[in-house]
Parts: structure tokens; sequence; C-alpha cells
């Protein structure tokens, strides 16, 4: 929101416009040579007071005697991008609590289906009290005369999530996840385990619309997701291989499909990353790399991840991430360093700051 003119009355905005929690970020982009090498995200003040999410792809300047003398970059808004995360994790957690305090009611029968043993918990789902239940005297008054096959069972000795619906003492419809279990339990011999999954089923309906719309805005910013799964090999991202020109059957994921579309420049960096993200030397993986389309292009990509489940041992089971299409930037970040000794010149937005952040150029 601020005019170049204003960068140039106060040298000192270029920090002050840095979110007061973030400033420690700037400082140590201009103490650690390393940082500015790498993308950093900070958060700045806009003129209006409002506060933005910011991605900065920095390049320094050294003159003659190897001193840092300016630093150039471009800076992109990411607060969108910063939004749809927010809400996806806000949207998971919800769903897993959600999913932790579900309590199972249990039922036990004989071969015709009387009860031998009520839970203490059914009041919960079925929403009666147990002496009410106790009234009861057949599994079917709950759930029919055809839950399922009892040749099955005894073949099998247990049937799992059977989805049935019924209808509360209040008339309220309510969605069951059913086991059954062959038993031999105090004159019982049918094992009934029962969740009630109504709010769960309206969470993942909403969750699917979730990611529906989700889906929807990575399209709009050329972003997607993607998942490793280390024990079967394979790597699940519709939007990476959309992305390229195939379709989702053209181009079967795997970590060796993906390393051969890497360009030979950027494969071995990339395999260096993924070491060192598996062995637990980094955190998280983050990587800019080519990929081939299938129609023989080169696109930049700016991958994303981390591993977050490992078994026991360590050994990483499965890995997610987010990936982007950056190949206008890498074009714009070209042009800046084949002019950047000619500002003037310049047709692109340059910032040339000096060590204490004093703004030089603009």
């Amino acid at each position: 929101g601020y005019t170049t003119e204003e960068f140039y009355d106060d040298p000192d905005l270029g920090g002050k416009i840095v979110h007061p929690d973030d400033r420690g970020i700037l400082r140590s982009m201009l103490e650690n040579k390393d940082m500015l090498q790498k993308p950093v995200v900070i958060r700045l003040i806009r003129k209006d007071g409002t506060t933005i999410w910011t991605e900065h792809n920095t390049n320094p300047v050294y003159d003659t005697e190897s001193r840092l003398v300016a630093i150039e970059g471009i800076t992109r808004d990411i607060t969108e991008r910063k939004k749809i995360e927010e809400s996806l994790r806000e949207s998971e957690e919800l769903h897993r609590i959600t999913l932790g305090n579900i309590t199972d009611a249990v039922f036990i029968t004989d071969d015709n289906g009387v009860f031998t043993y009520i839970s203490p918990h059914v009041g919960i789902i079925f929403d009666f009290l147990v002496d009410e239940n106790i009234k009861l005297t057949n599994i079917s008054e709950l759930f029919g005369h055809n839950l399922f096959d009892i040749d099955e069972l005894k073949q099998r000795g247990e049937i799992r999530n059977i989805e049935h619906e019924i209808t509360d003492t209040a008339g309220m419809k309510r969605a069951m996840l059913i086991n059954v279990k062959s038993v031999s339990i105090g004159g019982g011999t049918v094992l009934y385990t029962c969740h009630d999954i109504t709010d769960r089923k309206k969470i993942l309906e909403e969750l699917r619309q979730s990611e529906e719309r989700l889906e929807l805005a990575l399209s709009a910013a050329d972003m997607g997701t993607w998942e490793w799964d280390f024990i079967s090999g394979k790597v699940v991202s519709f939007h990476f291989v959309r992305m390229l020109g195939y379709s989702e059957t053209e181009l079967p994921l795997t970590l060796k499909t993906v390393l051969s579309l890497i360009h030979p420049d950027d494969r071995s960096g990339v395999e260096e990353a993924l070491k060192e993200n598996i062995s637990g030397k980094m955190e998280t993986f983050e990587f800019e790399f080519r990929v081939k389309t299938k129609d023989g292009r080169w696109k930049w990509i700016l991958s994303r991840g981390k591993i977050i489940e490992r078994k026991s041992n360590g050994e990483p089971v499965r890995m997610i991430g987010t990936h982007i299409d950056i190949t206008e930037r890498k074009t714009v970040e070209e042009r800046i360093r084949d002019t950047a000794k000619f500002p003037e010149e310049n047709p692109n937005p340059v910032l040339r700051i000096e060590k204490d952040g004093t703004l030089l150029y603009a």
C-alpha cells in the first residue's frame, strides 16, 4: 500500500512494515548468508494496518572483496495459501477429535438373537437407559432380521463395518457402524459392537466438500498436494500428474517415476535432500527443481514435505507435502539476474538493501 517515494523518504520503512514477531527472521537473513539463498516466509503490515503473509526469494550482491553490499529479490503475497492451509489443519483437527470421542455399545446374544449381555454405555448411543433396554428381548428389535448372514458369520467368524440406520426413542435417524463376532461367553454366541457414526458421517461430508473447495483453490493457484507411502512405494498426487500433461492412468507415480522426470542437473540435489529428511537430519523437505512435461518442456517446481509417520525403529512410513509451479517466478528471477547490473533499464521490480536494512534502490 506504500509508494516508492515513501520508502525513499523513510529508509527504515522496510523494517517497520515487518510484523514484530517476524523481525527476528529479517535480522537472521542479514546475519546468515545461507538464509539469503532460500525462500523465507514473513508477515508484513500494510499501510491500512492489515497483515499479509509473504514469501521472499532473495539474491545477495557482493563487491569485489566478497563483502555483502546489497540484497535483491522478489516478494509474493501468499496470504490466501496460508488461509487454505490453516483451514485444512482446523478441519483435520476437528475430524480427529470427533473420531476420538466415539463410545461403543456392546451386546451379546445367543443363536436366536436373545440378549445375554447389554453394556452400560448403550444409552449413550440408543438414547435410553439400560433398564428400559432390558425390556427388549431380541437384537432384531433394534436392527431388524437381516443385519447379516448367519451362515457367513459361522464361516468367517467375524463380519466388520456393517452400516445400518436406526431410529432412536426421540424419532431421530442415526447411522451405526456394527461389527459382529462369533464368541462363547456365558451362553452368548454373537457379540455386537456398535459405533454411532452419525456425526462422523456429517463431518466426513463437510470435509469432502471442504476438500473439494480446497482442490479448486489449489488448482486456481496451480498448487497441489502429494503423499508418499514408503511401504508400497507409491506417490499419490493427481494434480502433479495433470500439471505435467498426463492423465492419472498414463503416469502411475512411484519415487522412481518422479525421479526419472526430474532434470538431470537437479536430480542428485533432490535425492540428497530426501535422504537428509528421511534420516532425520532435516525436519522438512524443501527443494526447487525442474520436471519434464509430456510435451517435452521443463517446468520449475517448488516442493515441500514432511514425514508424518515412522515405525518404532525410526523408518519412515508416510510423507505428505505440497508442490507449486514456479516456472513464471524462475523466469522473472532470470531476467532480474540478467539486468541486475543495469537497474534503471530493468522492467521488473528490483530492491537493493544495505546489510543494515537501509533501502538503496527500489
